[in-house]
């Protein structure tokens, strides 16, 4: 394992936390340079999606896997900074699922783990789809098989991986994209999304005798 970096100095700027918390205990320190290995890259961090799994493991709920990366952030977008891969070369446009460490201004990711980031998007809007948008898609077309006309239930429907969802519904023709959440004002966004009903639950009766009144009883019974 090797930094090939060409940088004068092997330390980057990288978000930490001082004490399991709000937002208010992160705070900028200084780390590392990852290194690589083979079939790996260093992607310069352009920008970084924020997850629920980051809120979390701020907040000393979410146990950092063996050999993952204390720094917060598991999806990015970037350039390739240097390469150890066949695939992907210096100065290419990357979005990249990571084990932690993409609130850093450097992070290593295998090839395996990295897109190429299609012209029509930006850096902001790349960061959001390798844990975000392929989550959603791998959960509607890989596992639901949805069609046309099919009715969509997506709980806690304002999450990342919830709105990405109900525009796929959408984009699928899906007859009833219905949306829940504790929260009206989120289920309000949710509409703008493409969400043709929302539900205001705190218990499962609840949502699922509105489901079965939406669907005519074909859910839920």
């Amino acid at each position: 394992m090797k930094n090939t970096l060409n940088l004068l100095s092997s330390i980057m700027k990288s978000v930490f936390v001082k004490k399991p918390g709000g937002a208010e205990e992160l705070y900028i320190g200084s780390a590392n340079i990852p290194t690589i290995k083979s079939s790996e890259v260093i992607i310069k961090v352009m920008s970084s999606g924020v997850n629920r799994m980051d809120i979390m493991q701020r907040q000393g709920r979410y146990p950092v896997p063996p050999d993952a990366s204390e720094i917060l952030g598991v999806e990015c977008s970037g350039l390739v900074e240097e390469s150890l891969s066949e695939k992907f070369s210096k100065g290419d446009k990357v979005m990249a699922l990571v084990s932690g460490g993409a609130y850093s201004q450097y992070v290593a990711s295998p090839d395996a783990y990295c897109m190429k980031i299609p012209e029509n998007l930006t850096f902001e809007q790349a960061a959001g789809i390798p844990e975000v948008w392929i989550t959603a898609y791998q959960l509607l077309h890989l596992i639901a098989e949805i069609r046309e006309g099919d009715n969509i239930l997506i709980h806690a429907a304002a999450s990342g991986v919830g709105c990405a969802a109900i525009q796929l519904a959408k984009l699928s023709k899906a007859n009833h994209i219905i949306a829940t959440s504790r929260n009206f004002e989120k289920l309000e966004y949710c509409k703008t999304l493409g969400a043709t009903t929302t539900i205001t639950c705190d218990n499962e009766n609840k949502f699922a005798s509105k489901v079965n009144e939406i669907t005519q009883g074909k859910y839920y019974k």
